[in-house]
């Protein structure tokens, strides 16, 4: 697990922390693609006629023009409150709206709104993307209350998971693998699909397990959530980067492209 990289890593950066400010990092340019002219592709025979596909109507992509308006204005509204999603200023972690995603929770074709900001009433130490909100397509206010995302104080960097079997997806809730937990959206509530827990007494060298609540081996416990898990696709977005590997920029990448299909779907209604 990454309990022990955490201690380390929460020491290392106790003097950057202060770094960790209101500032913002552009983020790095994509290349641009390379151009081909013409004269590139000049032929003795004209080019076959091809059938361009018509662009799937609004409905068939899932999301209607007056849901994709609704998404984007909470998205608004997230960035005036925590701030635009930006790299913190020493490069390692995410700040303000970085994470918005479309994902499908409750199976029903039509995609839910899931963000990741920093709301700075959490009170970490550090300053990134702390907590996540899930919102869907009849009300402005998220489904059910904001929830932390994973992070240094249990166990595990900051960041937000998602597990994918059979067509359903699973929020993951992770802490320091003494808590797993996986849910999905049903009628707008979050439903605890498996529940994972145990202790050690460092004294007596001992380990309890809960599965769902109930006590049990501690084998079994794993065999039951390993068994949840397999088969299935584990999609993490962490909101920390201790490398510089641009993993970062990538997540504000995705953000962006997230925005701007909802602004295609919306002007689609109008």
């Amino acid at each position: 697990m990454k309990k022990l990289f955490c201690v380390i890593l929460a020491a290392t950066f106790l003097l950057a922390a202060a770094s960790c400010g209101t500032g913002s990092k552009e983020t790095p340019a994509e290349s641009a693609p390379t151009e081909t002219t013409a004269a590139d592709t000049l032929t003795t025979e004209a080019p076959p006629e091809t059938t361009v596909p018509a662009e799937e109507p609004t409905s068939a992509q899932g999301l209607a023009a007056e849901t994709a308006n609704r998404y984007l204005r909470i998205t608004d509204a997230l960035s005036q409150r925590y701030g635009t999603g930006e790299i913190s200023d020493n490069g390692y972690f995410l700040r303000g709206l970085a994470f918005v995603r479309l994902i499908d929770l409750d199976g029903d074709g039509a995609e839910e709104l899931v963000c990741g900001y920093e709301n700075p009433d959490r009170g970490e130490f550090f300053s990134y993307v702390n907590e996540y909100a899930v919102y869907g397509p009849d009300s402005d206010e998220p489904l059910f209350d904001p929830r932390p995302v994973s992070n240094f104080g249990n166990g595990d960097a900051p960041g937000i998971a998602f597990l994918t079997k059979d067509g359903q997806t699973y929020l993951e809730e992770y802490e320091g693998g003494i808590r797993i937990r996986y849910h999905h959206l049903e009628s707008g509530s979050l439903i605890t699909d498996i529940s994972f827990e145990e202790s050690e007494d460092y004294e007596n060298g001992t380990v309890t397990a809960w599965l769902n609540g109930e006590e049990c081996d501690e084998a079994a416990a794993l065999a039951a959530l390993e068994q949840f898990e397999e088969g299935g696709q584990k999609d993490r977005t962490e909101f920390f980067d201790y490398e510089n590997a641009g993993t970062l920029a990538q997540v504000l990448r995705e953000t962006d492209r997230t925005l701007n299909r909802l602004e295609t779907l919306g002007g689609a209604g109008m």
